[in-house]
């Protein structure tokens, strides 16, 4: 494998070559369960991601516009590969139109996991957001659902609490005092339930407190809340509120795998000035993809204030 990679022969592997090493589990499109393998091909990696990308803007109300050369297709291959990690967070650092939030998008979709972001208005804050906080973790913790929660740390930071909520996230796994007492039991009825119907079916291992106890169907929520939700911030690193935030909330690099997007290299701008050259977007867009994997659930119509474009 090292030869196959070692490009100009001299025996090293320096950094360019060893991010051509890619694996993932998005080889073989609907397989259960997934393999976790490595993409040798580039050529045959950038046509099923192309597939991907005609699938997800074949049915997605927001098509992405993104050209899938081998810069974005490393990025794209990592943000994947994270996300599919129990718990697994990232943070892509770079500056804005270099296609952070369309990859993660684009890699949620592969994953058959759903995106949730929020949605900036006149007046919103702490309140409105805690509101969408409480539906991430009831969707990642009380349903089960994988949820990418992708946040703009730049352009979405109405308040400096935002983050301070992101940090216990990152942390431990849940907001303190996030939910009254109604809305936990609620939490904690959805949670029985669905544990129970996956007892049932024997699908069901647990071995922490009973179920049948609230503090047992608590903690079940939030290891379920855990292990489903998946944090992707975006953040420039231009001037000098990175380098704040980071001191502020080191969370944000313990618990989170970093991803750099440098300047794109001369092959990123090439493919990206034939790919709009030809036309502004693909005529067959809509048309059956070449992946040949149905998704697993239509467009998520959007709440007030949080959205779920996949």
């Amino acid at each position: 494998m090292c030869s196959r990679i070692d490009l100009d022969a001299n025996g090293v592997i320096d950094t360019d070559e060893a991010k051509r090493l890619l694996w993932g589990d998005y080889l073989v499109p609907g397989a259960e369960p997934r393999l976790y393998q490595e993409a040798v091909d580039l050529d045959s990696l950038t046509t099923l991601m192309t597939g991907y990308l005609e699938e997800h803007n074949a049915i997605s109300t927001k098509p992405l516009r993104l050209v899938l050369f081998r810069f974005a297709i490393e990025h794209l291959s990592r943000i994947s590969r994270v996300i599919k990690l129990p718990g697994g967070h990232t943070l892509l650092v770079g500056v804005g139109g270099s296609g952070r939030q369309s990859l993660t998008r684009l890699a949620a979709y592969m994953a058959e996991f759903e995106v949730m972001s929020i949605e900036l208005s006149k007046g919103y804050g702490v309140p409105e957001w805690r509101e969408d906080i409480k539906l991430l973790m009831m969707k990642a913790g009380a349903e089960g659902k994988p949820t990418v929660f992708l946040f703009n740390v730049d352009t979405q930071l109405a308040d400096e609490h935002f983050l301070e909520d992101i940090s216990n996230l990152l942390n431990t796994g849940q907001v303190p005092n996030l939910f009254p007492a109604d809305e936990r039991m609620a939490a904690v009825e959805t949670v029985r339930a669905r544990a129970k119907q996956l007892q049932a079916s024997g699908r069901f291992h647990h071995m922490g407190k009973s179920i049948d106890t609230t503090d047992g169907a608590w903690e079940l929520f939030l290891n379920s809340a855990k292990e489903n939700l998946h944090i992707v911030l975006c953040l420039s690193p231009a001037g000098s509120n990175m380098r704040e935030r980071l001191r502020s909330f080191p969370s944000l690099v313990n618990c989170c795998t970093i991803d750099w997007f440098t300047a794109w290299p001369a092959e990123a701008l090439e493919a990206a000035r034939r790919r709009f050259s030809r036309s502004t977007f693909p005529t067959h867009w809509g048309a059956q993809s070449r992946v040949g994997r149905r998704p697993a659930q239509g467009p998520s119509a959007p709440s007030d204030r949080i959205s779920a474009p996949l």
